[in-house]
């Protein structure tokens, strides 16, 4: 009886088994939910042609990198221009939100002005490449907090620009659109496959570029005139000082992606600058045989000159001041007339690559 009691009961577990066995070859397995790869950002540095030694008070500060501590506004969007976050799954407090907000971590590499980034509020998790793979990048330096909910913004230049701080907080740095794919989607070759890529995602540097453009202008004296005469400040006159920009456009548009999105306002002001050292204005043109540049000269006792007040100089053909770009101005000045000679160069060239050109 117990043996044909087990034989029974193995034919019954047999059975089951045939069972089980029958319903694993009808259903298709679970498939594994792809994880998005976090979008990672490494460093950021200013322009490509390192080092600038031509330090000129605060224009040129950023060349060598940005102070540790210094915060950047950084936007992702994917390719229908929407805001591109964290994984919905997640459950970090607070949730990320555009802007982002990174910040150096260290002090600029001597070699490279490069700095590294991270998310400034600790507690964030990381964003994550949009479900096709491709993000759509803007970022921008100083991060400013003035923007309406379709983050337009909007960036002064100082209109006193005769001391150091003033200068360098008048420095408008941005990105190109940046159009990045995660690695996973672009394998590399000898990667080993796509999940040793998704493992291996490469973190992005952020390069920024001058917005504005720096202008330098030195009084040259002739004639009966020495360097005793010429002024130490002067006026800039009735030049644009502000610029405004969509971060969104800037990231998401073709057509007008990064600088090109930036545009120079119409409102107009007087800077304030200071003779043989660097200010810095939006790009714009400074039309023909319009007042540019108002200084006095002054008088001098031993030769009974009593003084210029109210001097100028006017371009005699239209200037166009581009962004990233470097004008040095000789402003010759004799009691008898005014002239000038302009020198133009790519701001982060050590060496004048142009030739003098009449103003």
């Amino acid at each position: 009886m117990k043996t044909m009691r087990y034989m029974m009961l193995s034919a019954a577990a047999a059975t089951i088994l045939l069972l089980q066995g029958c319903s694993f070859d009808d259903e298709t397995p679970e498939q594994p939910v792809r994880q998005s790869n976090p979008i990672r950002f490494s460093s950021v540095a200013v322009g490509s042609d390192y080092m600038v030694t031509r330090a000129l008070v605060g224009a040129d500060a950023h060349n060598e990198g940005l102070a540790e501590r210094s915060d950047i506004n950084v936007f992702i969007y994917d390719k229908n221009g929407a805001p591109v976050l964290q994984d919905v799954e997640t459950s970090v407090v607070p949730q990320v939100v555009l802007p982002l907000v990174y910040e150096t971590t260290s002090a600029a590499d001597p070699e490279t002005a490069k700095s590294s980034l991270s998310l400034k509020d600790p507690r964030l998790a990381l964003p994550k490449y949009p479900t096709d793979g491709t993000a759509y990048i803007f970022a921008f330096y100083p991060a400013l907090t003035a923007a309406d909910a379709s983050f337009n913004y909007a960036f002064s230049v100082a209109t006193d620009q005769r001391n150091v701080a003033s200068v360098e907080a008048s420095d408008l740095l941005a990105t190109d659109r940046i159009v990045q794919k995660t690695k996973s989607d672009t394998p590399s070759e000898g990667s080993g496959g796509e999940e040793n890529d998704q493992n291996m995602e490469k973190s992005i540097d952020l390069n920024l570029r001058h917005c504005m453009a720096q202008i330098i202008v030195r009084f040259n004296p002739t004639g009966s005139l020495t360097d005793s005469n010429m002024p130490k400040e002067f006026t800039v006159s009735n030049v644009s000082y502000s610029v405004g920009f969509n971060a969104k456009t800037a990231a998401t548009s073709e057509a007008n992606g990064g600088h090109e999105s930036i545009s120079t306002s119409s409102s107009s002001a007087n800077i304030q600058a200071t003779a043989e050292q660097a200010f810095l204005l939006p790009p714009q043109t400074i039309a023909a045989n319009q007042p540019f540049i108002k200084f006095d000269i002054s008088g001098n006792e031993t030769d009974k000159f009593k003084g210029v007040v109210g001097a100028s100089y006017a371009p005699s053909t239209d200037l166009v001041l581009m962004e990233n770009t470097i004008y040095e101005i000789t402003v010759n000045v004799n009691v008898s007339y005014i002239s000038a000679t302009a020198t133009i160069t790519p701001w982060t060239k050590e060496s004048m690559s142009l030739g003098k050109h009449i103003l």
